[in-house]
Formats: C-alpha cells, sequence, structure tokens
C-alpha cells in the first residue's frame, strides 16, 4: 500500500509540477524510515526495501547476534550487501571497519543513500562481485528493483544450484577473495550472502580463510545444493568449525584455535557434521 501510494504521488507530480520542482519534490517523498531501537535510518524507495525494513527484526537475529560479538577494531566484510541493512547494524559500532560489496547497480545506489543518510564514516562501499577468479564478467540478475536479491556473477546459479532464470544482465568487475586482500587488510568477520556462487567465492579466498585473523565466517547456503559437502570441507579445512546452522541455510563456522596445517582434519569433518545433523 505505502508503494503504491508513493507511485501515485509521483504520478501526479509528474503532471502538475515542472521538472526542477518534481524532482525535487519526488527526492523528498522517498520514504526514509528508522530502524526501531536504534539510531539507524533506511531509505526505502520501493517494495522490497520496505520489506526488508519491515522484517529486520524477526528475520535473522542470529546474523545480528553474530555482528553483536565483534569487538572494538574488527574489520567486516559483507559480501551481498544489497542495500546494505546488515553493513548498517554493524556500524552502530564507530570502532568497527565495514567493507560493502554489492555489483547490482540499483541495489548499490541505494546501500550509498543510506550510508550517506546515516553520516556513517566507518563504511566503505564497492560496486563489485566476488568469484573464483579476478576478472570480468555478467551479473545475472531476476529483478534490478532495489532491494531484490537472487543474482548471480559469472554463471547463471540459483541457491539450490539449479539455472537461474535471469531478467537482465548487468556488466560487472569480479574479484578474488585472494587478489582484493592484496588491495585492503584481511578481514576479521566474513558474510557471504549471495544466493548461489558461494563455492565459487570460497575457491577464491582459500589463502585469505587459512589467515588466522580471520576470526568468524558466516555463508548463507542450502544442503540440497550439489557443492554443499565440498563448500563444507573447504571451510572446514581452512581452520574452522560449524558453531551453528539457522533455519537450514545460515551456517556460523568459528576459528577453531586448535587447528594446525591444511588439509581436510577428520575431528573438524566431525563436529562440522554434528552441526548440520543438530547434536
Amino acid at each position: 500500500m505505502k508503494n503504491l501510494i508513493y507511485k501515485i504521488t509521483l504520478k501526479i507530480l509528474s503532471t502538475v509540477f515542472p521538472f526542477r520542482v518534481k524532482a525535487l519534490l519526488v527526492e523528498d517523498l522517498c520514504p526514509i524510515k528508522q530502524i526501531p531501537g536504534t539510531r539507524t535510518k533506511m531509505r526505502c524507495n520501493s517494495r522490497m526495501t520496505l520489506v526488508r525494513f519491515d522484517e529486520f527484526w524477526n528475520r535473522e537475529p542470529d546474523t545480528r547476534g553474530w555482528i553483536d560479538t565483534f569487538k572494538n577494531k574488527d574489520i567486516f566484510w559483507d559480501i551481498g550487501a544489497n542495500v546494505g541493512i546488515y553493513s548498517l547494524y554493524a556500524s552502530r559500532n564507530p570502532m568497527i571497519k565495514v567493507w560493502a560489496f554489492e555489483p547490482g547497480a540499483e541495489n548499490y545506489a541505494i546501500l550509498n543513500r543510506n550510508i550517506e543518510t546515516n553520516k556513517k564514516k566507518n563504511i566503505t562501499a564497492f560496486p563489485i562481485a566476488f568469484s573464483e577468479r579476478t576478472g570480468l564478467g555478467v551479473l545475472y540478475q531476476q529483478s534490478i528493483q532495489p532491494g531484490k536479491a537472487n543474482n548471480s556473477f559469472g554463471k547463471p546459479i540459483g541457491t539450490k544450484g539449479e539455472v537461474l532464470e535471469y531478467a537482465y544482465a548487468q556488466g560487472a568487475i569480479g574479484f578474488s577473495i585472494d587478489d582484493f586482500v592484496e588491495l585492503l587488510s584481511v578481514p576479521n568477520h566474513i558474510k557471504i550472502d549471495v544466493d548461489g556462487i558461494e563455492g565459487m567465492i570460497l575457491r577464491g579466498a582459500v589463502n585469505t580463510l587459512r589467515d588466522a585473523r580471520v576470526k568468524s565466517l558466516m555463508v548463507e547456503m542450502y544442503p540440497s545444493r550439489p557443492d554443499y559437502q565440498e563448500i563444507f570441507h573447504l571451510i572446514t579445512a581452512s581452520g574452522f568449525i560449524c558453531e551453528k546452522i539457522i533455519r537450514n541455510e545460515n551456517h556460523h563456522f568459528i576459528r577453531n584455535l586448535q587447528f594446525k596445517g591444511a588439509g581436510i582434519k577428520e575431528e573438524l569433518w566431525k563436529q562440522g557434521m554434528k552441526c548440520l545433523k543438530g547434536d
């Protein structure tokens, strides 16, 4: 209903006011909502941005709880930041540095407007994708509406490994994480929520994941994916244990401080399987 009223208002404005006045009014009419219990504001200029705002407190309490464990001076990489709601949440602590990555043009624009609206100096956003290798590619998008997800870089792959039916193919720049850390410092916490190519991204992050400065990892993936066990092995072989799995999709991994050396460790795999089974 709110989005419908917004569209009707824009239609009226387009027929009544000259362009310059109309542009100013349209900018002011874009709803800016404050997340309850915080000072964080979010621009809600589409149905999906409104949905993301309305569902924030109920949808992923585990993700917020994980972010709440971050310490002063920690570095957080939000890969697949969308319009930045979790980047903004993490940035409430001004002593945490947030790097937000979102290749979709519409989402990236709103992400930056949200950073600007909240006057956040500890978030920096980049319009890049991550994958197994660094290079130019295509971002396959089911929709370019702000706030929409289900995009895939390099290959049209869906959340469960199926072929993604896309509406638009946008040119984009992709990096491997191992290449990109040469330009920035190694992160302490990484969130990967990219709806399909998690395996490709993690295969491009082998060296980074083995760096002890990476303390935790949150990866959204479904066990029904054909490459699920490969991804799980890769993460545990890099020195992590699975702490918990929420809603059968959000996988929380933490650094195993007893881990020594590279290669798959049987005890890590067993701990991961216990987590997967809910033991």
